[in-house]
This record gives C-alpha cells, sequence and structure tokens, in this order.
C-alpha cells in the first residue's frame, strides 16, 4: 500500500543540518585525535626524504583547493537542472544528493592534510585541514542557502521560510 506523507521544511533542513554536523564532527574528532597523538609522542613522526617533503608542502594545499573547487562545481552542475523541477522528492532528494556530493569532495583534503599531520607532525598540514574544516562550516545547510541555490517560485520560497510548512509530499510503501 503506497502512502502519501507529507515533507516539512523544518525536518527536511534538519535533515542536512545533522548530516552537515556529522561530517564536521568527524573531521573536527580526527583532528583532535591527531593533535593528541603528536602532542603526547604516542606517535613518532615519519621522516620523509627532503624530496617527498618539498613536494607535499605544494602537493596539500593544492588536494585542499581541488577538493574545495571540485565540490563546489559539481554542487552546481548537479542543482542546475534541479532549478526546473517543481517542489518534489526527486528535487529535494536531488539537492540532498548534490550536497553529499559536495561535503564528500570537501572532507577528503580535510582528512588527507590530517593523515598528513598525523605522519610528518608538521603544524602546516594542521593549517590546511583547519582552513577546509572552517569553509565546510561556511557551507551549513539553512532555509536562505536552498532559496540561493534552487531559486524557488514564491509559494516554495514561502514553504522554505516557514519550518512547519509542507515543502512536498513523499510516496511511502507501507508493508
Amino acid at each position: 500500500m503506497v502512502q502519501k506523507v507529507e515533507v516539512l521544511t523544518g525536518t527536511y533542513i534538519r535533515s542536512l543540518m545533522i548530516l552537515h554536523l556529522a561530517l564536521v564532527s568527524g573531521q573536527v574528532i580526527f583532528v583532535l585525535v591527531s593533535l593528541f597523538l603528536n602532542i603526547t609522542h604516542a606517535m613518532a613522526p615519519i621522516s620523509f626524504s627532503p624530496e617527498v617533503r618539498g613536494s607535499l608542502l605544494y602537493i596539500a594545499p593544492a588536494i585542499a583547493a581541488g577538493g574545495v573547487a571540485a565540490g563546489w562545481f559539481l554542487f552546481k552542475q548537479r542543482i542546475t537542472n534541479l532549478k526546473l523541477l517543481p517542489p518534489s522528492t526527486e528535487k529535494y532528494a536531488g539537492y540532498r544528493s548534490a550536497s553529499l556530493l559536495r561535503y564528500a569532495a570537501m572532507e577528503a583534503p580535510s582528512l588527507v592534510a590530517t593523515m598528513l599531520f598525523l605522519l610528518s607532525g608538521n603544524y602546516y598540514y594542521l593549517i590546511i585541514a583547519g582552513a577546509v574544516i572552517l569553509t565546510f562550516i561556511i557551507v551549513r545547510p539553512s532555509a536562505a542557502m536552498l532559496i540561493r541555490h534552487l531559486q524557488p517560485s514564491f509559494e516554495e520560497q514561502m514553504a522554505l521560510e516557514q519550518p512547519d510548512a509542507v515543502l512536498y509530499e513523499d510516496d511511502r510503501v507501507l508493508g
């Protein structure tokens, strides 16, 4: 049996915020654990050759910038088609998917930089990870972000601005 379920704006945005918070928290916890291991000397840094050490100093920020740029590009590319859709499961599932893709592209460089810090003990990589995490925090989902990205109709925008408004109806199979 298929039943129509109303998805409220507040519920949808809250689910995006929880997902975002979980991903940010994972990165921050990994940085804190790495920092703790470094400070307590629980893990000895690896001694890279001068060539590798020099290369990593350029590769790490390039990976970070590339990941953030790729995240923005992929996100913008995905939501371009979503703007044309009416309020629906497809539109908002697509937005969630595009957000996850952007988050993954941004999270990877942070994890790489933190791993390089853990291995080398060089705080330079921790600064890169911190910059990526701050960028990640800036893209925190909100109703205003959804409105800016999806450029909805007036009625849909009104629904996005009211947490108790029905954003879309979803067909759920009950069994």
